[in-house]
Parts: C-alpha cells; sequence; structure tokens
C-alpha cells in the first residue's frame, strides 16, 4: 500500500512541475505571473515540508509575494502605455 507521505510528496512534486510548464505555455503574461506564484508557493511547501522553514518564508515573502507583485506591476505599466501609444495612432 502507498504511504500517504509519498503522496502528499507525488503530490506537490506534480503540481510544481505542472505550475512550472503552464507559466512557460500560458499566453496571457498576466496568467504566466498567476502560475509563478502557484509555482512559488508550492516550492515553499516542498520547502518547508523538507524542514527548511527560512528557505520557504523567503520563497514565499521573495518570489511569491514579491517578484510577482513586480511582474504585475510591470504589466499595469506596459498596457498603460501601449493605450496611449493606440489613442495617439487613431487621433
Amino acid at each position: 500500500m502507498i504511504e500517504p507521505v509519498l503522496i502528499f510528496e507525488l503530490f506537490i512534486i506534480c503540481v510544481i512541475i505542472a505550475s512550472a510548464i503552464y507559466v512557460a505555455e500560458a499566453r496571457p503574461v498576466s496568467r504566466a505571473v498567476g502560475g509563478f506564484m502557484l509555482f512559488s508557493m508550492f516550492v515553499a511547501i516542498l520547502f518547508l515540508y523538507l524542514g527548511y522553514p527560512f528557505l520557504a518564508a523567503f520563497q514565499a515573502t521573495i518570489y511569491a509575494g514579491a517578484v510577482s507583485s513586480l511582474m504585475l506591476l510591470y504589466l499595469s505599466i506596459t498596457k498603460a502605455e501601449v493605450v496611449e501609444m493606440v489613442e495617439e495612432e487613431t487621433e
């Protein structure tokens, strides 16, 4: 019989791999950022499970929080610039 710990480990690894593939293949960049946040959080859970709480906290705060927020800020700024450029062209 398969142990519950092994099932948990396989689930975490499968979600990490699936979210990494989703980040690479997602067409809208905003969805890729969401996949990146999911990827980062599950990597943090894996670190916590392996017994590295400091590394898990670093992964969750820096990568899932700060980097994803910066990516979303970049998207909002560039979309605003594109909208302004399109409005100038139509006038």
